[in-house]
């Protein structure tokens, strides 16, 4: 009878395990979302600068960047509504461009090898 408790209790963790590993953290933002390309944005700016690939001219730059992103993006959402799919689509056109922009700060200087 205890074994096969304890076999029963072993198999439930095999199956709860994994299912548990799959989830995502709460403060994490969905993927695929602004938010979530917002926050890796953030995260690379912070791994070049504290690697020393971004200098304080182009680490202020891409703040501002970022800032008047930021800026739209509140002005967008304060009127209540969703976004539309064209207010959507600018804003990811925009956050494209900052991707490339701390791409190119992080990388300058370096090719890449075909």
């Amino acid at each position: 009878m205890l074994k096969q408790t304890a076999l029963a209790a072993l198999l439930g963790a095999c199956i709860v395990a994994p299912a548990a590993a799959q989830s995502q953290d709460v403060g994490t933002p969905p993927p695929g979302t602004i938010a979530q390309s917002r926050a890796l944005a953030r995260q690379h700016v912070r791994q070049g600068e504290r690697a020393g690939q971004i200098t304080p001219d182009e680490l202020s730059h891409l703040r501002a960047d970022a800032q008047a992103l930021r800026s739209k993006l509140r002005a967008l959402r304060q009127s209540g509504a969703p976004l539309s799919r064209d207010q959507r689509q600018s804003l990811r056109r925009e956050l494209r461009g900052l991707h490339r922009e701390i791409f190119a700060a992080r990388h300058h200087g370096v090719r890449r090898h075909r």
